[in-house]
């Protein structure tokens, strides 16, 4: 199923919270908030990402990144 480039991110092998931030926005400014939307996906440790798991962006990506 394709995402919503502007609202969602595939979770990719390798990718962390800090990595989707600054890939997406440039900075890790939004980490915690990243983490609070998408809390129910992640569960209760921010490091442990699903590859496959769709994360809802809590802003629009200043950049585009292949998804």
């Amino acid at each position: 199923k394709p995402v919503d480039s502007a609202k969602q991110y595939r979770v990719q092998a390798g990718d962390n919270l800090h990595r989707i931030c600054v890939r997406l926005y440039g900075d890790s400014k939004l980490v915690n908030s990243l983490y609070e939307l998408n809390k129910a996906q992640i569960g209760g440790d921010m490091t442990k990402l699903k590859v496959g798991t769709v994360l809802t962006l809590p802003q629009a990506p200043m950049t585009t990144a292949s998804r």
